[in-house]
């Protein structure tokens, strides 16, 4: 069903190799041994791998440039540069978030990393309008594989407040006495793989999504060459 990059060092390939988190917003990488003790965990962004302070081989980039190009590719197909057609074909902003929007079949579809179907394309706002600078996939009841390797970490949000459909799909927080209004209360949201279109100062697949207005600038003038390219 996957294409053949999904194989090169995917977690699945050997369960038993240690996953190692960072602690995102402390700004200098330090991976510790993943811990599934939550309540030790300040409220946060935090990165995972199994392959911390390692460089990635010919084959992992090789396999990064091939899941990024799929993932281009997929989106010129379905049109989905345009926010509109985005939105009809049954994305709709995530909750509390101006830049993701979710596809919530995608989500509970049980496929993850299928370029064809990404829970997640992220479109930011300009002067001139919406622009598609990236999509994002979520790993739901499994480990985000790493296709590409130490390139490829995945991500994860720590919030107490959090209510979330079918427990892994924010839609609402609590209310004064913890309750959920509707969905469940959940701590750990589930992990995430952003990949971007154009060249992120931190990578393709880089954690970080507040980008400055110049950022997004050259993101939309790389994406324009990029689809410009493969007409």
């Amino acid at each position: 069903m996957f294409p053949n990059y999904l194989v090169i060092n995917a977690p699945s390939r050997d369960p038993k190799q240690q996953w190692y988190v960072s602690d995102f917003f402390r700004r200098v990488e330090q991976w510790d041994p993943e811990t599934t003790n939550y309540d030790d965990l300040k409220m946060g962004m935090y990165e995972l791998t199994q392959y911390p302070n390692q460089d990635p081989t010919q084959a992992q980039r090789d396999a990064a440039d091939k899941f990024i190009q799929d993932s281009f590719d997929a989106v010129l197909r379905n049109g989905w540069l345009s926010k509109e057609k985005g939105l009809s074909d049954g994305y709709e902003k995530m909750f509390g978030d101006p830049v993701h929007f979710v596809n919530i079949d995608y989500v509970f579809d049980g496929e993850t990393l299928n370029p064809e179907k990404p829970e997640v394309l992220m479109y930011y706002k300009t002067r001139e309008g919406e622009f598609l600078l990236g999509v994002m996939y979520l790993a739901i009841g499994q480990r985000g594989p790493q296709v590409a390797g130490p390139l490829s970490k995945w991500h994860y949000h720590i919030d107490r407040r959090m209510c979330y459909e079918r427990g892994v799909l924010p839609i609402g927080t609590v209310d004064e006495a913890g309750n959920c209004d509707k969905g469940f209360h959940n701590i750990r949201s589930p992990e995430m793989l952003h990949v971007w279109f154009f060249d992120h100062p931190q990578g393709r697949f880089a954690t970080q999504m507040g980008l400055s207005e110049a950022l997004v600038n050259t993101g939309i003038k790389q994406v324009r060459e990029l689809q410009k390219a493969n007409n």
